[in-house]
């Protein structure tokens, strides 16, 4: 009797085991597939795309990612075309409103750099991707605004993926070797660009 009720017992511990046990496997793919749709997927083949390119025909060393974009005029830029000078990048959006009012002292930044060969300023936004305008309706916008800094525009979002931006305005400072040397979440004033501009190498 007393070896039937110990039986019965080991028995029910083991069936607590198992049914645990199914419940952490159960958990962790609901969370492997939660984690799949959070992130982007429109970027892959693109990255996977550019990547190719690079191997074939860059020579770029920096950790900053390398990407080629067209600006608003049709001109198209790289990262590693500027190797050699020291790179303010600002990822922006235009319903933003802090990245809209910081827009005028970006200005500034760029008259006042407009014939400093060591210093280039570059800005991306991402058209048609995560609540920003289409690629006509943001050109159109930026004309109307009579911007004249370089804004690149990135339609699939690839370099705000490859950058890591969880939220605009966000600034990078790259080095001459194409090193990301400061990053920066929200509003960069001159003066905090400026003295990020006198550290660098």
């Amino acid at each position: 009797m007393k070896n039937k009720k110990t039986r019965n017992i080991v028995i029910v511990v083991l069936s607590l085991v198992l049914i645990f046990a199914a419940i952490l496997v159960v958990q962790a793919v609901t969370d492997n597939n939660n984690m799949a749709e959070e992130q982007p997927t429109a970027t892959q083949p693109a990255d996977q795309e550019m990547s190719e390119e690079k191997e074939m025909e860059s020579t770029f060393q920096g950790d900053a990612f390398n990407f080629t974009l067209m600006d608003t005029e049709g001109n198209t830029h790289s990262l590693e075309q500027y190797a050699g000078k020291k790179v303010y990048l600002k990822f922006w959006a235009t319903w933003c409103p802090s990245c809209l009012e910081g827009l005028e002292e970006l200005g500034e930044l760029h008259k006042q750099n407009m014939d400093n060969e060591d210093v280039v300023i570059l800005t991306i936004v991402a058209p048609g991707y995560s609540g920003e305008k289409s690629k006509g309706k943001f050109i159109e916008w930026y004309n109307s605004q009579e911007l004249e800094f370089t804004t690149l525009l990135d339609e699939g979002g690839t370099s705000f993926f490859e950058y890591g931006i969880r939220a605009v305005p966000s600034s990078f400072f790259i080095d001459t070797k194409g090193n990301i040397f400061e990053t920066k979440l929200g509003h960069a004033t001159n003066e905090f660009i400026y003295g990020k501009f006198g550290s660098m190498q």
